[in-house]
C-alpha cells in the first residue's frame, strides 16, 4: 500500500533548524533574512541566551553544553514556531478542533 503525502511548503526552513540544532547551533539572523515571516522568533535569541540555553558568538548562537539535553525541547518550540508564523495547522489544533467537537 503506498501513502502520498504532502511535504510542507516550509519544509526547507524546517529541515535547516533542525540540522542546525543537531550541531547545537542556530544561525537565527540568517533564518529570519531567509523569512521575514519568521522575524517574532527574534526575541528567543537573547531571551534563551539570558536562560544560559545558547550563547551568541557574534555571528550564531551556540548551545551551552550544560543545556544541550534542552536541544530538543528547544528545536521543537523553534518548529512550531515555524508552523504558527507560517500559517500552517498542526497536529495540535487539528485536536483542539475535534475535541470541540
Amino acid at each position: 500500500m503506498m501513502f502520498l503525502m504532502n511535504q510542507s511548503p516550509n519544509a526547507h526552513l524546517k529541515e535547516d533548524i533542525q540540522g542546525q540544532m543537531n550541531q547545537s547551533r542556530l544561525d537565527l539572523d540568517k533564518l529570519i533574512q531567509r523569512e521575514e515571516k519568521l522575524a517574532s522568533m527574534e526575541f528567543l535569541g537573547p531571551l534563551w541566551e539570558d536562560y544560559g540555553l545558547w550563547k551568541h558568538n557574534g555571528y550564531l548562537y551556540q548551545l551551552t553544553e550544560a543545556n544541550q539535553f534542552w536541544q530538543v525541547n528547544m528545536t521543537q518550540t523553534l518548529l512550531e514556531s515555524v508552523n504558527h508564523l507560517m500559517g500552517e495547522e498542526t497536529e495540535i489544533q487539528h485536536r483542539r478542533i475535534a475535541a470541540q467537537g
